[in-house]
C-alpha cells in the first residue's frame, strides 16, 4: 500500500482550526491492484470556554480486502464537548461510515458515544459512558460503564466500576471491578 498527499491547516489559536488533506493511493493485495484516492477535511471550533465542537468528513477509494474489489468509503463524524461548570464535563460524538464495494450493496455503520465526568469533590469523581453501534439501521450492541474514583494522592486510590450492555439481541452479563492501591514510602 502506498499513498502520498497534501494537507493544509488554518488556525486561529484558541478559537478555530480548519484542515484538509488529499492524495492518490495504490493498494496491491494478493495480486489485485487498485488505484485510488483519499480526501478529508474538517473543523474544530471553540465557541466559548465551556463549549466546543468538531465536524470531520472524508471520502476514499481503496480495496475491499475480503472480496479483492475496488471500494468507496464515505465518513462523517461530529462531536461536542460541554462544560457547564468547573466540576462537570459532557462529551458526545457520532461517527457514520458508508462502504460500497463495486457490484455489492452499500453498507452503513454508525457509532454513538456519550460521556459524563463529574468531580464530586477533590478526592471523589464519577464517570459514566454510553456507547451504541449499528449496522444498516440495526442495533449491533450497546455498552454502559460507570466508574467511581477515589484519589487521595497519586498511588493511593480506589476504583469501583460497573459495566453492562447487549450484543444487539441479548444482554451481556453485569461486570464489576473493585481496585485499591496504596503507596508505601520507605
Amino acid at each position: 500500500q502506498a499513498s502520498a498527499g497534501l494537507s493544509s491547516s488554518y488556525r486561529i489559536p484558541g478559537l478555530l482550526r480548519v484542515f484538509s488533506s488529499a492524495g492518490p493511493s495504490l493498494v496491491v493485495q494478493s495480486g489485485e491492484e487498485v488505484r485510488g484516492y483519499w480526501v478529508s477535511g474538517g473543523t474544530k471550533v471553540r465557541v466559548s470556554k465551556g463549549f466546543r465542537f468538531n465536524v470531520e468528513g472524508g471520502k476514499s477509494r481503496g480495496i475491499d480486502y475480503s472480496l479483492l474489489k475496488p471500494a468507496d468509503t464515505h465518513t462523517l463524524e461530529g462531536g461536542a464537548q460541554f462544560r457547564p461548570g468547573q466540576a462537570l464535563w459532557l462529551n458526545t460524538s457520532v461517527y457514520q461510515q458508508w462502504f460500497k464495494t463495486e457490484g455489492e450493496d452499500q453498507e452503513r455503520i454508525a457509532r454513538y458515544f456519550a460521556k459524563a465526568d463529574w468531580q464530586l469533590s477533590r478526592e471523589l469523581g464519577l464517570r459514566a459512558i454510553q456507547q451504541a453501534t449499528e449496522q444498516d439501521g440495526e442495533l449491533q450492541g450497546t455498552s454502559t460503564f460507570l466508574l467511581l474514583t477515589w484519589l487521595e494522592s497519586p498511588g493511593t486510590e480506589a476504583y469501583l466500576g460497573l459495566s453492562w450492555g447487549s450484543d444487539g439481541e441479548e444482554r451481556t452479563p453485569l461486570s464489576a471491578i473493585v481496585k485499591y492501591t496504596h503507596l508505601f514510602q520507605l
